[in-house]
């Protein structure tokens, strides 16, 4: 994936404790680089988005692993009045709530699947019996 090359840091740098990935970074010549898919996750009401579901890009619980140190740099170098331990401990509790987020979001998801199969079971056997009373 190619990204603007100050995209992971570009939150940490404003001194703001974020880990999305800003769509562009507004720079007046920005230049990109190439990083691993894995790095990123797309949310859409904070659960993990599914298919060609369309959300924000975050860092990945990997990602945020692979350029914390970095990250973590920019934000003290920033003179953020914000304490780095804050920081890291947001990201834990926002990777936890996009964790339990995404089981309730596949959970109901599967219970609306499991409902939608149930009445096309139901259709199609009084289509048949339909059909069978028409002949």
């Amino acid at each position: 994936m190619k990204i603007e090359n100050n995209a992971i840091t570009y939150w940490a740098k404003k001194r703001q404790m974020s880990i999305q990935i800003p769509k562009n970074c507004f720079g007046s010549s920005p230049v990109f680089i190439e990083v691993p898919d894995y790095w990123f996750m797309k949310l859409k009401n904070k659960h993990l988005c599914f298919g060609e579901e369309s959300g924000y890009l975050y860092l990945s619980p990997k990602g945020w692993i692979e350029n914390k140190d970095r990250i973590k740099e920019v934000f003290e170098s920033s003179k953020s009045n914000q304490d780095w331990s804050v920081f890291e401990e947001t990201v834990k509790v926002f990777f936890t709530m996009v964790h339990k987020r995404t089981i309730i979001y596949l959970k109901l998801r599967r219970s609306y699947l499991e409902k939608f199969e149930n009445n096309l079971r139901n259709f199609e056997m009084s289509r048949d019996l339909i059909m069978n009373d028409m002949e």
